[in-house]
């Protein structure tokens, strides 16, 4: 006992270990719920070891440990007998919960309805369960669905509702192999073949069970694969052109079969086998054999209806002998477990449950869609509105952008219409001073004080600044041209060079051609001509600095960059330490997209 303790807490703190990530469930019910499905009675300890400390937790803490407790106990096959809880902990997940959890709420819902023996009640939380199933999404526990579709089909098959449990068998089936559990996947693809011999369909059900027994084999559960024996006797017993069949099943069944004890006989719970067996020997003549085998079937304390096979055996073999008297006994025997009465009360019930089922189905379902409409409606609504707001306040951000833009031009413009003053007053005054010294010069020139050579070089000199200032002034002007083009023309991000980047930079491996780089870089040039001539000061005629440049300005990655020009990362690196220290005198390349974002106010692709 005291080992088997120990155990239980190593469990519970390998568990508590493995599951801290997280959450607001606390550690304690996370570790309890990774034990559950393997140990149930375990999680069921650990469970009341925790209800002390429940009061202390949160609403959810709490809903979530009773959750967790009545999944343990349909687990460990405890009888559920009060729903008032589990009426709780639905509403409860039903506002709170994921999809999974809702799912669990109203499966043991119906669980604690079905142990109190209200079946339609417990359809009705079936399918509710299976409605609040995400199916897309990655975690959907399908096995949880594939297991109240097997519950709820068990559920039809007591009351004979045929149809409706091979469909939610076949649920079942397809939810299993969603969840990759391929045992239960089979059984449900028995028990759907089970339901079709019931309603008379044995074809369909020949079919299924062949397949199932070819899975069975192919998984390697040759028992399972054996025990599909009896219900395919059963089919072929009674079609005389398939006997050799019938020998050739019951001799694997009695070979392979481990249910035989060292008497070779059947436990009482499966001797409906030797009614087919001796069917079997009674079409092929041998009648002490078939009724050796019909008595066979007699077990202590059984029902008349468990008796049935037996009498009608027996009734057969007496017909045959003549047997006038075992005939009278037995044709009594026979119609007391068939007694027809009990035929109409069962199709009487069917019909009744029948209607409740469909009844209380429908019912909920037509609630069901109209809160769903309504849901849709205030969800339609509610995107709509955030829709809105977020348009508004992208337009007021858009406006003030614009207009920040717009006054840091002009701030710009004017610094440059004042260098263009200043420099053509400079100029003015060098053109006089240049006229005032070409004459001075050709007076000294005739008193002979100056040689020719001095007059030449003079000359020269004066003329080159006059030179150097025409052309200062000449690329102000253009600027200030530029500038006033750019604002009545289409913005810098929606030029086509722009987009062909953007679209290059969304679809690797793809990479700018030599014309797509001339392109940008005249792009460029005519809207922020500033940066192209200080990044030319900066990296001379090397035009990869250039590309670098405009890139980094416009917050494309090194990575990026690295793919669109073509060249090795760690050159993009250096280039970028260079232009960062020699723009900005900075050691580190982080901050040169930022520097120089925030002196030229280049837009971001």
């Amino acid at each position: 006992m005291m080992q088997r303790v120990l155990s239980l807490y190593i469990l519970l703190a390998v568990a508590i270990l493995t599951g801290c990530d997280g959450g607001s469930m606390p550690e304690e019910l996370r570790a309890v719920d990774s034990i559950i499905d393997s140990h149930p009675d375990s999680a069921l300890i650990f469970l009341d070891r925790l209800a002390g400390q429940k009061d202390s937790w949160d609403k959810a803490s709490r809903m979530r440990y009773e959750l967790l407790k009545a999944k343990a106990q349909n687990k460990a096959d405890f009888e559920m007998k009060s729903d008032s809880l589990m009426e709780e902990i639905v509403q409860y997940f039903d506002r709170h919960g994921t999809s999974n959890e809702r799912v669990l709420a109203h499966y043991l819902l119906g669980r604690t309805y079905a142990d109190l023996g209200q079946a339609p009640r417990a359809i009705s939380c079936f399918k509710n369960a299976i409605n609040a199933a995400d199916t897309t999404s990655q975690d959907c526990d399908f096995l949880t669905l594939s297991t109240i579709c097997s519950q709820t089909a068990w559920l039809y098959r007591q009351q004979l509702l045929l149809s409706n449990e091979i469909n939610a068998r076949q649920q079942a089936i397809r939810y299993a192999q969603l969840a990759k559990d391929t045992f239960r996947m089979i059984i449900n693809k028995e028990m759907a073949a089970h339901a079709y011999i019931l309603k008379n369909q044995n074809d369909t059900a020949e079919h299924m069970l062949t397949e199932a027994q070819i899975l069975y084999r192919k998984h390697g559960y040759m028992q399972d694969f054996y025990q599909l024996f009896v219900p395919l006797l059963h089919i072929l017993v009674e079609q005389k052109g398939r006997l050799p069949e019938v020998k050739r099943i019951i001799e694997q069944y009695e070979t392979g079969s481990d249910l035989f004890d060292k008497n070779h006989e059947l436990p009482p719970e499966r001797r409906q086998y030797y009614y087919y067996k001796g069917r079997y020997y009674e079409e092929t003549g041998k009648l002490d054999s078939a009724e050796l085998c019909y008595r066979k079937i007699l077990i202590p304390n059984m029902s008349p209806v468990q008796k049935d096979p037996m009498y009608r055996g027996l009734l057969s073999v007496f017909k045959k002998r003549h047997q006038a008297d075992s005939i009278a006994k037995y044709a009594q025997l026979f119609c007391e477990a068939n007694d027809s009465s009990i035929a109409i009360k069962d199709r009487e019930l069917t019909a009744q449950m029948a209607a409740c089922y469909n009844y209380t189905y429908y019912q909920q379902e037509s609630r069901n869609n109209e809160a769903k409409a309504y849901r849709f409606k205030m969800a339609v609504a509610i995107v709509t509105a955030i829709f809105l707001i977020i348009v508004l306040c992208g337009y007021i951000r858009w406006e003030r952008y614009k207009r920040a833009q717009l006054h840091r031009q002009e701030e710009k413009n004017k610094l440059q219409r004042e260098e263009t003053d200043r420099l053509k007053a400079q100029f003015a005054f060098a053109s006089i001073r240049y006229a005032e010294k070409i004459q001075a010069l050709r007076e000294l020139d005739e008193r002979h004080r100056y040689t020719s050579a001095q007059y030449e070089a003079e000359t020269e000199k004066l003329t080159g600044e006059i030179e150097t200032l025409k052309s200062q002034i000449q690329a102000l002007e253009r600027r200030e041209e530029i500038a006033g083009w750019r604002k009545t023309s289409i913005p810098f991000s929606n030029t086509g060079i722009i987009k062909r980047v953007r679209f290059i930079i969304d679809n690797p491996p793809k990479s700018l051609s030599d014309g797509d780089m001339a392109q940008l870089v005249q792009t460029v040039n005519e809207y922020y001509p500033d940066l192209i001539v200080d990044l030319a000061n900066s990296v001379g005629s090397n035009s990869h600095g250039t590309y670098v440049g405009i890139l980094t300005a416009m917050n494309v990655s090194p990575s990026d960059i690295t793919r669109l020009i073509g060249i090795g990362s760690s050159q993009v690196s250096n280039i970028r330490l260079n232009l960062n220290r020699l723009l900005f005198n900075e050691k580190t390349a982080r901050t040169l997209s930022a520097n120089l974002r925030n002196k030229y106010h280049l837009p971001e692709i």
